[in-house]
């Protein structure tokens, strides 16, 4: 003979799903109200196949872009709080990148001026830099090569750290991390915010020459898995600072992508923010953008190497000099043969 329980068959089933209520309320974080739905091998596995191709995807769909925002920096507190503001446009084709940014002096110094600075990257031809200047509105050549160290340093922090958060932390790509030997996943966890599943990826890693270190991230996988929210460590030259970013998209009518609109970095001493006016991935900028002739300065061809624009101009005054000193000292013996001699009338 069945004997029904204490509770009755209702009474179970209420007991059986407290009791599944409770151990799924155990494992909340707290974060968002999201709800952990665990951390178990088959994330693990599922991060390392599926995450790196996205990451692929994800680099390729921003390889065309343009956009323009505002870059607000904010330092101390209360009554010394200071917000320093770029205005910031973009554009990039592939390997071709521009930064355009605009700022007043008056952030800086006791100058009232409106400075404009452009960098642009050109591999297949040359790396430059333009500048205005307090007493100077006009834009003038500041830099001309191939070196891209000056134009990654902007380009990481005007745009890079922001308009590319979907895959980078702190301006750097994610599969770069994954590609270094230091890098190792440590813990996997889900947690469901709203109809989305996010996943926490947490990680070691210890690059040589590098100032990132381990940290954490959360991304969507329904949407491209694209990074949500983001905390890295700094190394030990960096005062082992702790950096927090987050990132906030919005739908393109046209192409159906996530694009970010807003972007926060908090650094410890001071947040960085980027607000996004627009941000569109077609039609792509033309290649005529990313050159001199842009600007209104005539074009160069070329150069084969980095200072090679440089060393012609030093050869070409040597030899310009020298070419004077011998016309010079020509014109001189010429003078001297001429000069009557001594006794001669």
């Amino acid at each position: 003979m069945r004997v029904n329980p204490p509770f009755g068959t209702i009474g179970m089933r209420s007991a059986r799903l407290s009791a599944s209520f409770l151990l799924v309320i155990s494992l909340t974080t707290g974060l968002g109200g999201g709800i952990v739905l665990g951390d178990d091998r088959s994330l693990m596995d599922r991060v390392r196949l599926e995450y790196p191709q996205a990451l692929v995807k994800l680099e390729d769909i921003f390889s065309t872009m343009r956009g323009k925002g505002v870059l607000t920096r904010k330092l101390g507190s209360g009554n010394d709080e200071k917000t320093l503001h770029w205005d910031v446009e973009f554009a990039k084709r592939g390997d071709m990148a521009l930064v355009r940014r605009t700022w007043n002096a008056k952030q800086f110094s006791e100058e009232q001026a409106v400075i404009k600075d452009v960098y642009c990257k050109n591999l297949d031809r040359y790396v430059f830099s333009l500048s205005s200047a307090v007493d100077n509105p006009n834009l003038s050549v500041t830099r001309l090569g191939h070196d891209v160290q000056d134009f990654d340093f902007c380009y990481g922090v005007y745009v890079k750290r922001h308009a590319e958060a979907a895959y980078c932390v702190f301006g750097l790509p994610v599969r770069r991390m994954m590609e270094d030997a230091s890098f190792k996943i440590t813990k996997v966890s889900s947690r469901v915010e709203g109809d989305r599943e996010l996943l926490r990826i947490d990680y070691d890693y210890h690059p040589k020459d590098l100032i990132l270190r381990s940290g954490w991230l959360e991304v969507c996988p329904s949407d491209r898995w694209r990074i949500q929210e983001y905390e890295t460590q700094l190394s030990a030259e960096m005062k082992g600072r702790t950096i927090k970013g987050v990132v906030e998209y919005q739908k393109d009518q046209k192409t159906g992508e996530n694009l970010p609109v807003r972007s926060k970095i908090d650094m410890t001493d001071g947040i960085i923010a980027f607000d996004f006016q627009t941000f569109s991935l077609t039609p792509a900028p033309e290649e005529e953008e990313f050159t001199l002739a842009a600007f209104g300065f005539p074009d160069v061809e070329p150069s084969g190497a980095e200072g090679t624009s440089n060393l012609l101009g030093f050869v070409g005054a040597g030899v310009l000099l020298l070419v004077v000193a011998a016309i010079l000292k020509a014109l001189a013996s010429r003078a001297q043969q001429r000069r009557p001699r001594a006794g001669e009338s």
